[in-house]
Parts: structure tokens; C-alpha cells; sequence
């Protein structure tokens, strides 16, 4: 199945559309889901290739569905004049709405109203569906017994009705942050994370994680309400790296998909350095070279750590400049790197901050891998020379 990502617009310092189209583009991305109408995220999309999904905004459903003269003016906006060079492949109207706002029992006539303006516009290629949360499931365990809770039971039917009628797929949102954090001390944080080792049963089927079993859930519901060759487009995953410690973490983020915001590579960092001090120029070309995982030739035990090889002789050079200018080594650690590259050796709870054995070398006892690698770096640095230059994560 195709992979895509979200492309989310609420933030400070977001970078201009075309570069993220480009990011898409170079990483192969080949979906991308924009939750409302832009004109610069839309230009910048021509000819790029990628297949769209356009949101219709929540708040804009009840008007759509009353009024087909709006929703023709939506089309003919956010729509027609985009329609030849970029790939609109859906339009889902509305984000999450079911059981949690009184438009949902609007979404179906503002779906036909939507259809209705894109057959007018001479547009047949493009599906209209709508995205639901787990929030409408009112069982979800085991997964066989998935079934819509009350509240959302007759919106659902109706939203199934419509979207069979058109062959549309139904968008589903897929957290499975949400049934861990409602719940940490049932269920497992590795099988939320993809990586159980004792996996859940139900009856013929095996789960290893939670978000099959979750996505298994809402397609049980279907057959229980006429939805049996009804398609499902998971629209929307991930997990949170602060706000619920310590299960939320820039590390478990990273771990989730192993695609993080906002992280930098070790050697972006010495590129911010070279916008002041040109004359780390030749260190900066040649650690560009370097693989970031091996700054470090020898880790463990952290005292006995040293720069690898091919990154010795810059960070050297590096370590002597900063220690001359008195400025702080800048260090980026991500224990989900090592963990990833060995996770039969490195225990998962060492790795997330919670190692309930520690790994003991001589004196001084680690709880967490994160800790091991900051004293993997110092160690290093001292080795160097760096003694004194003082480390920054």
C-alpha cells in the first residue's frame, strides 16, 4: 500500500510550500493530505505528481450541505482552478465530525452536494468521502467484536449507504496513543509501538499490534452495518513526543515511524557553526561525508568511548576550536537510532527511560540509553582533548 503524510499548516517558522512539496518528491512520498484549501500549498503542488486528498473545513459542512450553491462556489475555488496539473485524488468533507459536532448528520448531504459540483465542473476522477476517530467505535475489543457506539451508529449507516453507492473509500484516523494512554498499565507500550512480543489473540487472527487490531476494529464495524465491501484509506497516525510523560517523548516519536519534526542531523549542526566560522569549512565538507552513527567507533562501556575512524581527525579540529572559543559541542542523541540498529540486545524500556534493571559500568549506574550516550560523547571528547568543552543536547 502507498504511504503519504499530512501536511499540516498550524505552526510558527513553517517552511515555504515548495519545499515541502520538494521533501515530498525527494523521499518518495507519493500521498499527501491537506486538511483544508490553500492557494499556495495548491500552486506549489503542479505538476508535482503527488496525489492530494483536499479537506473540506468542519466549519464550513452545515453551509455546503444546505446550499448547492455553495458548495459549486467550493469547487469552482479550491478545485477547478488546480484540477489540470495537480493530482486531486479526494476530497474528504469534514475531519472527525461523527459523534462529536451536530454537522455530522449533515455530512452526506454536503458529500452529494460536493459530487454534485465536481460532475458539473466535468470533474469524474475525484472521490468524496469523509474522515472519521475512533471515537465512533463503541467496541473495539477483541477487534472481531468492533461495532459504532450509539451516538454514531445511524450517522454511520447512512455515510456507509452513501459512499458504497459512489465507490468511495471511508478515511479513517488510527491513534493508537489514544487506547494506550487511556489505559498504560493494560496495555503494553511495545505492542502499541509495533514491536510486541507476545502477541494479542483473537480467535483466528494474531496481533502484534495495537494498530492492526484498531484498523481490524473499525472494519468489524463495517460488516456489522452494511459495510462489508466498503474500502478504508487510514488518514491519520502518529504519536506525540511531549505532553504524557514518560510515554510521550521525541525519542518514542522518532521510534513510532522513525520520522521525527524537526530533527536535525549531527552534521546540520556543525553547518550552523559555519555560518559564523568559515574556518571549520574543511571539517564541515569532510564530516558531511561521515555517517552520523559512526561519530562514535566504540560506545560501551560509555568511559571507554572513542570517535570513530573516518570522524576523528574533524572532530578533533572541532573540539580544539571549541575549546579555544570556550563554546559548548552541540550533540543530537537519539537512543531510537541505536535501538532500531540492535533491538534484540538494547531492551525497549532502556531505550524509552525506564529500564527497571540498570546497566552498571564500574561505579555508575545507567537507567537509560540516553544517558549512556551523552557519557559516550563526553568520553570521546576527552579523549581529544575536549576535557573541558562542555556538551549540549
Amino acid at each position: 500500500a502507498a504511504v503519504g503524510v499530512n501536511y499540516g499548516l498550524l505552526g510558527d517558522n513553517l517552511p515555504p510550500p515548495s519545499n515541502v512539496v520538494d521533501l515530498y518528491r525527494k523521499e518518495n512520498i507519493p500521498l499527501l493530505r491537506l486538511f483544508e484549501p490553500n492557494p499556495d500549498v495548491l500552486n506549489a503542488l503542479r505538476g508535482s505528481g503527488l496525489k492530494v486528498s483536499l479537506g473540506v473545513k468542519n466549519v464550513d459542512v452545515t453551509n455546503i450541505a444546505m446550499n448547492g450553491n455553495a458548495a459549486v462556489e467550493w469547487v469552482n475555488t479550491n478545485v477547478v482552478p488546480y484540477a489540470k496539473d495537480v493530482n486531486i485524488g479526494w476530497i474528504a468533507v469534514g475531519n472527525e465530525l461523527v459523534s462529536a459536532d451536530p454537522a455530522a448528520a449533515l455530512i452526506t448531504q454536503a458529500m452529494g452536494n460536493i459530487l454534485n459540483a465536481l460532475n458539473a465542473a466535468q470533474l469524474t476522477g475525484i472521490h468524496v468521502s469523509t474522515a472519521i476517530s475512533g471515537r465512533v467505535l463503541g467496541v473495539t475489543y477483541p477487534p472481531s467484536a468492533g461495532d459504532f457506539n450509539n451516538e454514531s451508529k445511524e450517522i454511520m449507516i447512512a455515510i456507509i449507504k452513501w459512499l458504497q453507492t459512489i465507490n468511495s473509500p471511508l478515511f479513517i484516523n488510527v491513534y493508537p496513543y489514544f487506547a494506550f494512554a487511556s489505559s498504560p498499565t493494560d496495555i503494553p507500550l511495545n505492542y502499541a509501538l509495533f514491536n510486541a512480543t507476545n502477541p494479542v489473540i483473537d480467535g483466528p487472527y494474531t496481533y502484534t499490534s495495537l494498530f492492526d487490531a484498531m484498523v481490524d476494529s473499525f472494519y468489524a464495524a463495517l460488516d456489522k452495518n452494511g459495510g462489508e465491501n466498503l474500502a478504508v484509506v487510514v488518514s491519520e497516525t502518529g504519536w506525540p513526543t511531549a505532553g504524557f510523560e514518560p510515554y510521550t517523548s521525541a525519542a518514542i516519536g522518532v521510534n513510532y515511524g522513525f520520522e521525527g519534526d524537526n530533527i536535525p542531523s549531527a552534521y546540520g549542526v556543525i553547518e550552523l557553526y559555519m555560518k559564523k566560522h568559515s574556518s571549520l569549512e574543511n571539517a564541515r565538507a569532510k564530516c558531511r561525508s561521515v555517517n552520523a552513527a559512526k561519530v562514535l567507533g566504540v560506545a560501551s562501556p560509555p568511559p571507554a568511548a572513542s570517535f570513530s575512524n573516518d570522524a576523528g581527525a574533524d572532530m578533533q579540529g572541532i573540539i580544539t576550536w571549541l575549546a579555544g572559543t570556550n563554546n559548548p559541542l552541540l550533540i543530537n542523541v537519539h537512543p531510537c537510532y541505536v535501538f532500531a540498529s540492535n533491538p534484540y540486545k538494547i531492551t525497549l524500556d532502556y531505550a524509552l527511560f525506564s529500564a527497571k534493571q540498570p546497566i552498571v559500568d564500574g561505579v555508575t549506574r545507567y537507567y537509560s540509553l540516553f544517558e549512556a550516550m551523552v557519557d559516550a560523547v563526553y568520553a570521546a571528547s576527552s579523549r581529544v582533548g575536549g576535557s573541558n568543552v562542555a556538551v549540549d543536547q
